[in-house]
């Protein structure tokens, strides 16, 4: 995710059983959506339809179109789950994870 208004990126990688969080993580990405940072919440939150944010030209996707849209549905469950627990278990702040064999279920 990129922010188009300060620049701050996050990447995210999933597979079925865990989710893990980079900031401003440089590397190679399937795909990457461009919009601003209140854009990217209300998406992750599930305040605002993604759908809707591309159609209305909210939100921009660098690289296939077409894996978004395949694993949109996942990605949002499996980070929406990701981000209540991370708030249920205290300071209310992403922190990275999955670096040097750390454990993120």
């Amino acid at each position: 995710l990129s922010a188009t208004d300060t620049g701050r990126e996050l990447s995210i990688t999933f597979d079925e059983r865990r989710v893990c969080t980079h900031f401003n993580g440089a590397g190679l990405f399937d795909v990457k959506i461009q919009a601003t940072e209140e854009i990217h919440l209300a998406m992750l939150s599930g305040k605002m339809d993604p759908d809707a944010a591309f159609f209305a030209g909210k939100a921009r996707i660098r690289g296939s179109v077409l894996t978004a849209f395949r694993v949109k549905n996942k990605f949002l469950s499996l980070v929406q789950w990701h981000l209540a627990r991370e708030f249920r278990a205290g300071d209310g702040h992403i922190r990275n994870h999955c670096e040097k064999g750390a454990k993120n279920e």
